[in-house]
């Protein structure tokens, strides 16, 4: 679900109105974020481990 910006996102300055600072409303988009992360960098760090053994099970034992 996407983000709907409501009044307490912007700031109205003399000439402009800006959008506030963003930053992580919640625990639980924090907990989110982090879980996140996590799962990538354990799917990347797993599939490099993976190649590196089939090259050198197969560089070691042939095809």
């Amino acid at each position: 679900m996407t983000h709907r910006p409501d009044w307490h996102d912007y700031e109205v300055e003399p000439d402009r109105i800006v959008r506030r600072d963003k930053r992580l409303d919640t625990v639980s988009e924090a907990i989110s974020l982090a879980v996140s992360v996590f799962f990538a960098f354990a799917i990347t760090l797993g599939s490099i481990c993976l190649a590196v053994l089939v090259g050198l099970a197969l560089f070691l034992w042939g095809w």
